[in-house]
């Protein structure tokens, strides 16, 4: 039932809230702001936001992305309805999500723990998420799409929408023929 406030320290989203004042080892975050589009290379012409569920336990730093966005509502649905524990409904949820794309997470950390600009196998397929995501919408398109997934996902953990998928499909094809992939 608190709110903290942060707000942004520098070019790379990072920011800092005082949680001295926690009651729960949980929190739900809410970050809303531009972003730097992983396509065009450019910064948004609008803000965007995002949502995450951390165990603030034995951390520092929650990173707020796309992967924690589109667990956020089955995460909800699976501790509300499902009783399950946050962990393990977390761990759920990022398979589910990763498993839009064919992309096996089992041994990756936690989606909050990923880091776009990171060195490693689950960073990177965060940056082909997003990218994929992204593909040539605008921020509203953008969110109007993780809206719907996420939605479509809450109660069973599935996104059925094949159209969709396979018009991103398309999209990364021609995209990655155009070269417009590898950078």
């Amino acid at each position: 039932g608190n709110s903290f406030n942060g707000k942004i320290l520098n070019d790379n989203g990072e920011f800092r809230i005082n949680g001295r004042m926690l009651v729960s080892q949980y929190v739900m975050l809410e970050a809303t702001g531009y972003y730097r589009n992983e396509v065009t290379g450019k910064n948004s012409n609008s803000e965007l936001t995002l949502f995450a569920i951390s165990d603030v336990n034995d951390r520092n730093t929650v990173n707020v992305n796309l992967l924690t966005h589109l667990e956020y509502e089955r995460v909800v649905y699976l501790v509300t309805q499902g009783k399950m524990k946050v962990r393990k409904a977390k761990k759920q949820a990022q398979k589910e999500v990763f498993a839009l794309f064919g992309i096996d997470a089992s041994d990756f950390q936690n989606s909050e723990d990923l880091n776009i600009a990171g060195q490693n196998e689950a960073d990177a397929a965060l940056l082909a998420f997003s990218v994929l995501l992204q593909g040539d919408r605008t921020e509203s398109e953008l969110s109007e799409l993780l809206t719907k997934i996420s939605t479509d996902m809450e109660e069973d953990g599935i996104w059925d929408d094949a159209a969709m998928r396979m018009n991103i499909a398309e999209w990364s094809a021609d995209a990655d023929s155009a070269g417009r992939l590898a950078t």
